[in-house]
């Protein structure tokens, strides 16, 4: 397997010229297959949409072409169907390109994991800040119950004695 840019080449090797005898087999060659990754970086995003662009540009003008051949006393049935098909393919790498976007933008949309966003992690990182804020309001919540409670347990002891702390400082 091979990294190169946002794609990546996997090379399949098979052991096919004697698969009866191991020891004669000779690793063949069989093809590449380019997988392009689908956590593309943020300009390679972009450059996709500008490629849909271009695509749905070309799709308009195909149909521009074919209207217009039509349109002609004297058209060419060969040269509309071109226009025609070509807008057809055109039209069908536009609807594929596009499912892969909103696909894309289905999966950072809904917090699942994905390496070409951030907003997994800001949403990770959020959760932690606001679970952190609970624990220092529940912290807070028991140390004013710790004072509440040696606050009563010392009225509670200063009675128990009598007044001889107050009487101790009294007497001076």
């Amino acid at each position: 397997m091979e990294i190169q840019g946002s794609k990546v080449i996997f090379t399949t090797i098979f052991c096919t010229t004697r698969p009866e005898d191991p020891k004669e087999s000779i690793p063949c060659y069989i093809s590449d297959y380019i997988i392009t990754v689908i956590m593309a970086g943020p300009m390679e995003r972009i450059q996709v949409l500008d490629d849909i662009e271009k695509d749905i540009i070309t799709c308009l003008q195909c149909a521009a072409q074919a209207l217009l051949e039509l349109g002609k006393e004297k058209s060419s049935q060969k040269q509309a169907e071109s226009n025609t098909s070509q807008f057809l393919r055109t039209l069908s790498q536009v609807e594929s390109k596009l499912s892969d976007q909103i696909n894309y933008l289905t999966q950072v949309s809904t917090g699942q994991p994905h390496e070409g966003s951030g907003y997994a992690s800001q949403k990770v990182l959020q959760m932690a800040w606001h679970r952190l804020e609970h624990v220092r309001s529940w912290v807070n919540e028991l140390d004013r119950l710790k004072a509440s409670h040696l606050a009563t347990a010392n009225r509670t002891a200063g009675v128990s004695n009598g007044n001889m702390t107050s009487s101790s400082t009294s007497t001076q």
